[in-house]
């Protein structure tokens, strides 16, 4: 095998690894993101239950 062959293999495969690195990266960015929109949405309604649970405690207590 001949130099060339040899280094122009060896680029190769490195561009290649980086590609696949980056694209990794890239992807897991992005189920990062909507993970923490999913997150996001189920706290605000954990929030919205933890409010009406405190109104409905505050009326019972009202009422005794």
């Amino acid at each position: 095998m001949s130099t060339a062959v040899f280094l122009t293999t060896v680029i190769a495969l490195g561009v290649f690894m980086l590609g696949t690195v980056l694209a990794l990266i890239w992807h897991l960015g992005g189920r990062i993101d909507r993970m923490e929109q999913r997150l996001d949405g189920r706290i605000d309604h954990l929030a919205d239950k933890i409010d009406r649970l405190v109104e409905d405690v505050t009326i019972l207590k009202a009422t005794r």
